[in-house]
């Protein structure tokens, strides 16, 4: 899902690392993209792992899934993440709803999950991060599309 992505990343990095929480997922972007340029690794982003820090950290439709009651570990990390005056850029959809809740998933198995979404008050989530020496702006780029951008200072 995130191959494009990547792709487009790398025509503007030199370097890259590609996270996942799929072993799965991981060998089907290496097997897609090759190894040029890209640093694959398995990890769980919510254990907030040590990757080292970095001058951009870019997510696309995932942060929107970040538990709540984990934002105050997660902003924290993303801001150690990041060099002085790096950049956190983050494009996700903004949930439907009172809330935003979730939708339920099935998979081609028959197994259902709960996706977890939550719905910002985007003001309140500027001030969190502020909060965590992230100094950033949300603006929609399309109805129901945002994109977070910030600083570290």
């Amino acid at each position: 899902m995130w191959y494009g992505q990547t792709r487009g990343l790398l025509e503007v990095c030199d370097q890259v690392l590609a996270v996942d929480a799929s072993p799965d997922m991981i060998a089907l972007a290496r097997a897609k993209l090759g190894k040029s340029g890209i640093d694959y690794r398995v990890a769980d982003l919510l254990a907030f792992p040590d990757l080292g820090t970095f001058d951009v950290v870019f997510s696309t439709f995932w942060i929107s899934h970040v538990p709540l009651e984990l934002h105050d570990d997660f902003w924290p990390w993303v801001a150690r993440s990041l060099e002085i005056g790096g950049e956190v850029i983050f494009q996700d959809s903004i949930a439907q709803g009172p809330g935003g809740g979730g939708d339920c998933r099935r998979l081609p198995s028959g197994k259902t999950f709960q996706i977890v979404k939550n719905a910002y008050d985007f003001d309140r989530l500027l001030e969190v991060m502020r909060s965590h020496g992230l100094a950033g702006t949300v603006r929609m780029t399309s109805r129901t599309v945002y994109l977070l951008n910030a600083q570290r200072s």
